[in-house]
């Protein structure tokens, strides 16, 4: 019994219009126009090959060999029979870069590559025989399992990235930390004592308890945050304020979300692609911040608070 289409397919145009979006959509990108390039893994994907082909070369004659077996299959049963076996076999490779992807970075632009191969392929669903439906829809259920979680993993990167209090968006150096939390006192007032490294800095608050936030709420109600507002978070006399809004608590979840997807469970947190080296603040009287101890000498001091875990827990 034959696992390919056993008819010629009238529905041919659900296998066509995907294959050729993503045959114009490979060679795009391979001349270097990526219009999706959002995500981390797009940049390192980009410099992937085999056999000293660009990855998006091969997904072009991929896509395109598809495209014509698809205009085939109106006249010969042998590019029926093709296109149903370059289907399954594009799926299984397909799905090993998903996982691949599920392990390592997502990538926008390879998600959308993905997508129009899973729509090529259902497809081909209607005009393949009962045995053939059965392998497309088992092999699509594989590809699909590997398929969602890279669709969450790009969603949270791109419409939920970390927030910065203070500092540039493309900062060299990233301080996560807690208002509430000692060794991040310490780390922030090492940093903010150095003007040239606080320049380059850019601050992620992370609120573990209920205090932390109606520190920033109350920070934020200032108005506009800059390096020299930043110590009154640490200021343990501050009077009784206001609970944080839904839109700063979101905020600071996508800041939590950040340091999950790291791996990440105590603060405070200093990311750098550069050794950092700090200026030891100043000891002439009014130049020490009243937060930073002056005998104090690592620029990360104990083991921190965990991201989850009130004051008390802290050391």
């Amino acid at each position: 019994m034959s696992l390919s289409h056993s008819r010629p397919p009238g529905r041919a145009p659900l296998v066509l219009f995907p294959a050729l979006l993503g045959l114009l959509f490979c060679l795009f990108s391979v001349g270097g126009i990526e219009p999706l390039c959002l995500t981390a893994g797009c940049h390192i994907y980009a410099g992937y090959s085999l056999f000293g082909l660009p990855f998006y070369a091969l997904g072009a004659a991929a896509f395109g060999l598809i495209f014509l077996l698809a205009l085939g299959s109106f006249r010969s049963s042998g590019a029926r029979r093709l296109l149903f076996w370059v289907l399954l076999a594009g799926l299984l490779i397909d799905t090993g870069f998903l996982i691949w992807q599920v392990l390592f970075w997502s990538c926008l632009s390879c998600l959308l590559v993905a997508t129009l191969f899973g729509l090529a392929a259902a497809g081909a669903i209607p005009g393949a025989s009962p045995a053939g439906r059965r392998l497309l829809v088992t092999f699509l259920g594989l590809w699909l399992v590997a398929y969602v979680p890279v669709v969450v993993a790009t969603a949270k990167e791109i419409l939920l990235p970390p927030w910065a209090l203070v500092g540039p968006a493309d900062a060299g150096i990233r301080v996560y930390f807690s208002p509430t939390c000692p060794a991040c006192s310490e780390t922030v007032g090492k940093i903010l004592a150095d003007p040239v490294v606080a320049k380059l800095t850019a601050f992620y608050p992370i609120a573990k308890d209920e205090e932390d936030g109606r520190r920033l709420a109350a920070l934020l109600a200032q108005g506009e945050v800059g390096l020299t507002e930043l110590p009154e978070l640490f200021n343990t006399a501050r009077p009784e304020t206001g609970a944080p809004s839904w839109g700063l608590r979101v905020q600071l979840a996508r800041n939590k979300m950040a340091l999950a997807r790291m791996g990440v469970a105590t603060i405070p947190l200093v990311l750098s692609s550069d050794v950092i080296e700090v200026s030891p603040p100043s000891t002439e009287t009014g130049n020490i911040p009243p937060w930073l101890h002056p005998d104090a000498a690592e620029l990360a001091p104990g083991p921190g608070c965990g991201v989850e875990q009130p004051e008390a827990a802290c050391q």
